[in-house]
């Protein structure tokens, strides 16, 4: 019996002190600044249309389709950061919609 209880003593024991040094405690976190990640001019030049285009597709799959832009818009694609239990930096990729309408 005292052999069982000394495991189990050890045993917990072990437990409350690995959970001790390995937990990070939200009190102690320090708030990381999101990274911000812009397309360069580069790659919006290379964007070929500029959101207000029409576009005509004969003959796909035996119809003639018409889109009709609607607009462009920047967006920010936004990764959270990983940092265990303490939040990491989130990071934000720049993007771009073009918004077309279909006609059909």
């Amino acid at each position: 019996m005292k052999i069982r209880f000394y495991k189990i003593f050890v045993l917990g024991l072990t437990i409350l002190i690995s959970n001790y040094f390995s937990g990070c405690s939200k009190d102690k976190c320090i708030q990381q600044p999101d990274q911000t990640f812009l397309m360069s001019s580069s790659d919006k030049a290379q964007i070929i249309y500029s959101g207000r285009d029409t576009l005509k597709f004969l003959h796909n799959a035996i119809d003639t389709i018409v889109f009709i832009g609607q607009g462009k818009q920047s967006y920010f694609n936004v990764e959270p950061g990983t940092g265990g239990d303490c939040p990491g930096a989130n990071q934000k990729y720049e993007g771009y919609d073009i918004i077309y309408m279909s006609s059909q």
